[in-house]
């Protein structure tokens, strides 16, 4: 069985190949419009039983990146897809595209239970992963449309 072996010298190269080129999040992007939709996602995720199914809650947020192509960005937290999971909630972060509002693109930030959503929630790394997800969602809707 043959192993591939990558010496130190190449290292620095290899990484080069999988690493992914920076988005610009140097714009101004409307951090307390985005702390202050996590603070009241987080309000209203406080009156969730620890346990039970619940309806999605949403905050939305318009224009978060001003001259930006997205008009729209969400957070959700949502129950687990598993119908016998009564406890697992998934934090997601959504962005829709300013041409056709039924395409979105989204991924899942935080997967786990009340008190886990709750930290995630409460963490200011949050905020900042929200923008990040927005500047690159900005990226990949400009470069496929």
């Amino acid at each position: 069985m043959k192993v591939a072996f990558i010496t130190k010298q190449n290292i620095s190269a290899f990484k080069a190949g999988i690493m992914s080129a920076p988005i610009d999040t140097g714009r101004a992007v409307r951090q307390g419009v985005i702390s202050q939709s996590v603070k009241d996602l987080l309000a209203k995720f406080k009156h969730i039983p620890e346990i039970g199914r619940f309806d999605k809650i949403r905050v939305d947020l318009n224009r978060p990146i001003p001259d930006s192509s997205i008009a729209k960005a969400s957070m959700v937290i949502q129950p687990s897809a598993k119908r016998t999971d009564f406890r697992t909630r998934v934090l997601s972060f959504v962005a829709y595209n300013p041409e056709n509002d039924k395409v979105k693109r989204s991924i899942a930030h935080a997967i786990g239970n009340n008190t886990a959503i709750e930290s995630v929630l409460k963490d200011s790394s949050t905020v900042t992963a929200f923008k990040r997800f927005i500047a690159e969602s900005e990226h990949f809707f400009s470069s496929n449309y």
